[in-house]
């Protein structure tokens, strides 16, 4: 529903496959999925989102729907990945397990489960993590300034 106030139409975000057999390819076609323009405020401006490797599964789609959305821009490392209906389960040893269920894709067709690439790549230096500076707000303030 956020990414709803970033768009002032309908757009396809991606698609999502769902488990239709107990074969290891039994999946529907894929499903596309679409956001619709919020009927409430909506921003008119350039927006970043900033990403890691820490941001997944919910994370991730969230990335994949902003990434559609023309005024804003992805920023820093590629997304942890993961999403499509975590599935948890335990092991007969005690082992837990915790999969995707659902094989979920961009609006390119392009699988997300191992992370989405930013449009701009940022990393936090270690110089500036010496100075107590974010270079990835930094470089989103540049970046939103031009």
């Amino acid at each position: 529903r956020l990414a709803e106030r970033f768009t002032n139409e309908k757009r396809l975000v991606g698609y999502i496959a769902h488990k239709t057999g107990t074969g290891h390819n039994d999946f529907s076609s894929p499903e596309a999925e679409y956001i619709e323009p919020s009927k409430g405020i909506r921003w008119q401006k350039k927006a970043i989102v900033l990403t890691n490797r820490s941001c997944y599964s919910a994370t991730n789609t969230f990335v994949r729907d902003m990434k559609e959305c023309p005024l804003v821009t992805i920023m820093g490392d590629r997304t942890g990945g993961g999403s499509g209906l975590p599935f948890s389960s335990e092991l007969p040893n005690g082992w837990s397990i915790r999969f995707s269920a659902c094989p979920m894709y961009d609006a390119g067709m392009n699988q997300i489960e191992f992370g989405i690439k930013p449009d701009t790549c940022v990393s936090l230096t270690q110089e500036d993590l010496a100075r107590n500076k974010d270079t990835m707000i930094e470089a989103a303030r540049e970046f939103l300034k031009r």
